[in-house]
Formats: C-alpha cells, structure tokens, sequence
C-alpha cells in the first residue's frame, strides 16, 4: 500500500502486445517468491476510475474485463504470501500514454519488464490473432492495415493498432522521461524464445529474487494465427 492506502505492485509487466508478455507472467507466476494475479491483463493503471468503450467487433468483451477501482485491483493479489513480492502485465501499459501518470501517483517505485518483439513480425500476430478469433474481417494484412488508422479514428481497441503499437521508441522514451533507467529491465521476445531459462533468470535477478528457481517452460503461451 501507499501513503493513500492504495495497493501498489513491486513490478509491472509493460508489453509490447503480441510480445512475450502473457509467457513472461505465466512463467513469472511459478516463483514461489512471486505473486501474480490468475487474471490476466487487468489494465489498471491504463483505466484506473473509468471504463473504456471500445467499439470494434466484439471490443465490448474488452471493455469488461478492464479492473478500473482501487479495491477491485487489490483484491486480485489477495492470495498474496508473506515474503511474497506481487507483479502483473498488461499490454495497454506501454502503448498508452496515460497509464504513466497513474504509475507516477500510485507506485513510483516499481519495477519494469518490457518485452519486445520485432515490429512487423508483431504486428502480423496481432492481425492473424484476430483472424483466429473471427473479428477481423480483412482477408488481406495489406487492407487491414490501411484501414488502420480509421479504426483508430472509430475507437476501436488497441490491438487493432497494428502499425501504430509498432513505434516502441517513443513509447519507451515517455516512461524514461518520467522513471530512472534502473528500474526497467528489457527483453526481446526472440531472445526469449531462443533461451526462456536465462531469459528469466535476469527477470529474477532483477527482480531481487532467488535466481536458481527453474520454471516449467515446455509450453507455449498465448499462440496466435489460424
């Protein structure tokens, strides 16, 4: 908790969408010094004290799975063990610049994962994710990106922002501009993939917590495509 009585996690999970976030928190979530919620991406410092109506195909299930209330979002780490240290992931966190301000107010002091993932390769995934899912309705990646920024114009949810998630560098530059370098650890969801085990250990080394703990990484998170 701060100084407000509002609960505050020790790290956060940045993203990229599409970049590795969900493995990192699963594989995160198996550290017995580590507490993350069953639920996944709640959104809350993206959407603290309001919902989003996003209005895309099917967004509206988007819009009710955001945890926007301060008691809601504490309630999520109430299996919270003594010692344990209490973290989750969101991707709207990176993109989204207003998530900053609300880190700021609340917990200035945690820590930050950034994932990353090679742009277009990412931005492939979110499309062909949303193919797999039945919402996008395109055939073609080249359509659907040129239809990109209309659908940013109409409100739709961040994942259709396939392009526009992309730009990592100014995405980045806004929270370095608010946080010191040292509290953020970044990875690259290639190297991730390439070598899980010394992936995470940095994650816990950074983390402050016991760096010899080996999580079942022998499945596959979050696939996306058809």
């Amino acid at each position: 908790m701060n100084n407000k009585g509002i609960f505050t996690p020790n790290f956060l999970i940045l993203g990229t969408q599409k970049g590795g976030t969900s493995a990192i928190n699963a594989y995160l979530s198996q550290h017995p010094q580590i507490c993350i919620p069953v639920r996944k991406e709640p959104s809350y410092f993206s959407f603290r004290g309001h919902h989003p109506c996003y209005s895309g195909p099917e967004d509206h299930l988007a819009n009710q799975d955001f945890v926007t209330k301060d008691d809601a979002y504490a309630k999520l780490f109430a299996k919270k063990k003594t010692g344990q240290i209490c973290g989750e992931g969101s991707v709207t966190y990176l993109y989204l610049a207003k998530t900053i301000e609300n880190i700021r107010a609340i917990a200035p002091k945690t820590k930050f994962i950034v994932s990353l993932r090679n742009p277009a390769d990412r931005a492939f995934s979110a499309y062909q994710h949303l193919r797999r899912d039945g919402r996008e309705p395109l055939l073609d990646f080249e359509e659907a990106l040129a239809a990109e920024q209309q659908r940013i114009t109409d409100n739709w949810e961040t994942l259709w922002h396939y392009k526009e998630v992309g730009f990592y560098g100014k995405q980045i530059e806004r929270y370095l501009e608010v946080f010191p370098r040292d509290q953020f650890l970044f990875l690259r969801s290639e190297d991730i993939r390439k070598d899980t085990v010394d992936a995470l250990k940095s994650c816990f080394v950074f983390l402050g917590v016991d760096e010899n703990i080996v999580p079942d990484t022998s499945y596959d998170m979050n696939v996306s495509g058809l």
